[in-house]
């Protein structure tokens, strides 16, 4: 070591100093190959393997694989239950504004009471329509004009499934369609023992074409209370709520119908579709 333009130098074995270097370079602790001119720390790159790179992507897909469903499921039922939930306050209104017109819904003769005419078999059609144009229809808000058919698909609708896939069909119907995209479907059924018709029931389809078309997911049903002033109320409201949950749930045992019963499951509970709601 010696002293070089007044400078401390330290000389290394091939006589040569390290003098001209930077003091980034004088720390790097390692001597530069062959050829190299110089290097600095700053200089070195750092990189994730293809290994690691393939694992983070693995971890990312398996997170996604078990949050996305669950975020669109959570979703889905949201936006059933608040569709449903408007659908149940728009048909309440017309109801309300149905009475400013025709007097108490009391007196709008459905009782549940009117023989079937064998010799008429337009009859149902002539009870479907007269009530739903005297009583409805003018406080509903549609997007066309409204039909009756004796099959639905006429129309480009499906029948309703079960939870368990069995299929659900009912009479011939007066269709509605919403401007909020829901359908409706007003139909009288009959019921054989008792020779007569029952009161008008509401089927609600509140995405309209669009599938899944499953009692309970997308497909509903409100009924005429004949006993607490003809209200409108949800497909098995008289039932309490474990019973609602097994009606609602998927089973083979039970009838068709019984998974209509969702509608009351789901207004019983706030019009919200709980974490427990067979979905």
């Amino acid at each position: 070591m010696k002293y070089h333009n007044n400078k401390l130098t330290k000389f290394k074995p091939d006589g040569t100093t390290n003098a001209g270097l930077s003091n980034n370079q004088r720390k790097c602790g390692f001597t530069l190959a062959e050829g190299t001119t110089h290097t600095t720390l700053q200089n070195l790159k750092y990189a994730f393997t293809l290994a690691e790179v393939l694992i983070t992507l693995g971890i990312i897909g398996v997170v996604a694989a078990i949050t996305i469903p669950v975020t669109i499921v959570k979703h889905q039922k949201q936006v059933t239950a608040k569709r449903l939930a408007q659908t149940y306050s728009i048909l309440s209104q017309a109801i309300v504004h149905s009475q400013t017109d025709h007097g108490d819904i009391s007196s709008w003769g459905m009782t549940g009471s009117i023989t079937i005419d064998q010799n008429n078999p337009a009859q149902a059609q002539d009870i479907t329509t007269a009530f739903t144009d005297t009583y409805l229809a003018p406080y509903l808000k549609l997007t066309s004009k409204p039909v009756y058919t004796n099959n639905i698909q006429n129309f480009g609708y499906v029948y309703p499934k079960t939870k368990d896939d069995r299929n659900y069909r009912f009479g011939s119907a007066y269709i509605l369609e919403l401007t909020n995209g829901t359908t409706l479907f007003v139909a009288y059924n009959i019921i054989p023992a008792q020779n007569r018709y029952s009161t008008p029931n509401i089927f609600v389809d509140i995405n309209g074409k669009q599938g899944p078309n499953i009692l309970g997911r997308d497909f509903f049903l409100f009924t005429f209370d004949g006993i607490n002033l003809m209200r409108i109320k949800p497909s098995g409201y008289e039932y309490n709520r474990d019973d609602l949950k097994n009606y609602c749930a998927k089973h083979s045992s039970g009838e068709e119908y019984e998974n209509l019963r969702c509608t009351a499951l789901i207004m019983k509970d706030g019009w919200e579709i709980t974490d427990d709601y067979p979905w």
